[in-house]
């Protein structure tokens, strides 16, 4: 009712709606640097009015909610922005050390490799009669034979580590998914308590941000049952309810093989995120890889073998092959038993003579002749080199650029939740002068009550 001691119920009104609101301030103030806080602001409102014969007068202000600055649609565009970069950093990762076992160190690689055979060929096919070219040629092709495997464990090795990361990822993606769902369950309960749930809120969106990078997610808000998660059109999160992601161990190769399996038992549909990367680099990247040395060391047994088998040696015998022909891929090609142990047995002529180096010469040809797709071996070899370096470059220029677009969502989103100092301090100058004006209206109205009660 009016009066004076209306208008002192009113100060009072004041004096803590202020005080709050200035509460509000420090504590962002004191978050500035606190990663995922969100801004907070005090949303004040009128108390109501009272209709007086003289007209209707206002009863003061108080606090209405206190509000979180979010914005659902800059968060989407970070979100999809970060998880399109941390898709791209992790293949660029794993790139740089793939593109490290293909790089020609000090004549190690299959390359190098690979031209030394052939050239000891050529060095037998000058001297097809002498024993001491055999065992070079012989040593020579053990070291290719050795590049071969080696580069193809270090490529399953590579695999094996992705496996492993897979299963780490499904897990911290599964402990997210089960948090979320908590809090879904106690932010409602938190706001019917009338206790600040925005704590609880931003501790969602940090797991959402994080979740983001590590699979694409949709989120959807669903009122009072808090937001709901999505990959594809697979639901994760309804309210409190949870479904978590599975995986399968399988063999592959004698490799064991983590494959992701969504709620429904299928493969999720991946589009982004550190899980997409790791499984598109062991399930199509590494393999085709891995393919196109197949085919390199496939076609190297079959074609020296295919001259090998038909020539002579200096003792007139035939028939044998130089590689072992039950092991053409890069991880198990080998030299055939009979040639490992005896040089003797390495064929050097077409026609059982004296000094013919006619099939010595062909396998030396080989090294030019466009066998596999209008390819040399070493032509063959060196396109792979280059599509290695090609993909490893593409990962690392898609990575620089989504890391751009990344930064720019996060300024975009942080002019929104971030806490600007200037703008602290202008509302803590505004807010101070509210309470001191409160303050002195309340000493103003204590004398008029003063001056009534001395009346005589």
């Amino acid at each position: 009712m009016p009066g004076l001691f209306g208008i002192l119920e009113l100060g009072k009104r004041t004096l803590i709606s202020q005080q709050m609101a200035q509460s509000i301030v420090g504590n962002n103030i004191a978050n500035v640097n606190t990663e995922g806080y969100s801004r907070q602001r005090t949303d004040l409102e009128q108390v109501g009015s009272l209709r007086t014969p003289w007209g209707t007068i206002g009863l003061g202000v108080q606090v209405k909610s206190i509000s979180r600055m979010r914005d659902a649609l800059t968060d989407r565009l970070y979100r999809d922005a970060n998880g399109a970069y941390k898709e791209w950093e992790t293949k660029a990762q794993f790139m740089r050390q793939i593109d490290s076992i293909f790089t020609e160190i000090d004549e190690a690689g299959i390359g190098s490799k690979m031209d030394a055979f052939f050239n000891a060929w050529q060095d037998l096919a000058n001297d097809p009669e002498s024993v001491q070219p055999r065992i070079a040629l012989r040593e020579s092709a053990i070291a290719l034979t050795d590049a071969f495997q080696q580069t193809a464990n270090k490529l399953k090795w590579q695999k094996e580590n992705i496996n492993n990361r897979v299963s780490k990822v499904v897990d911290e993606f599964n402990a997210i998914i089960k948090k979320i769902a908590e809090l879904n369950s106690q932010i409602p309960a938190a706001g019917a308590k009338n206790s600040n749930a925005n704590e609880l809120l931003d501790e969602r969106d940090r797991l959402l941000d994080r979740l983001a990078e590590l699979a694409d997610i949709q989120v959807f808000e669903r009122s009072n049952l808090g937001i709901a998660v999505y990959i594809g059109s697979t639901s994760l999160v309804e309210g409190a309810f949870y479904q978590e992601l599975t995986t399968e161990v399988v063999n592959n190769n004698d490799l064991p093989v983590v494959n992701v399996l969504g709620p429904d038992g299928n493969e999720p549909n991946l589009q982004s995120g550190e899980l997409k990367a790791l499984l598109d680099l062991r399930d199509k990247i590494i393999p085709e890889y891995e393919d196109a040395l197949n085919t390199l060391a496939r076609n190297l047994v079959e074609q020296v073998n295919a001259y090998h088998k038909v020539g002579y040696t200096l003792d007139g015998e035939t028939g044998f092959n130089f590689f072992d022909n039950r092991y053409i891929t890069a991880g198990t090609i080998r030299l055939d038993p009979q040639i490992e142990e005896d040089v003797n047995k390495i064929i050097a002529a077409a026609e059982d003579a004296a000094g013919d180096n006619t099939q010595a010469m062909r396998i030396a040809a080989l090294k030019n002749l466009p066998l596999l797709d209008d390819f040399s071996f070493r032509d063959y070899y060196a396109s792979l080199v280059t599509k290695v370096g090609l993909d490893g470059q593409t990962a690392e220029d898609l990575s620089r650029s989504n890391e751009i677009l990344t930064r720019q969502t996060m300024l975009q989103r942080e002019s929104t939740i971030g806490v600007n100092l200037d703008e602290e301090m202008v509302d803590m100058i505004r807010y101070q002068q509210s309470y001191m004006a409160a303050s002195r209206m309340i000493a103003t109205v204590d004398q008029m009550i003063e001056a009534i009660i001395n009346l005589r």
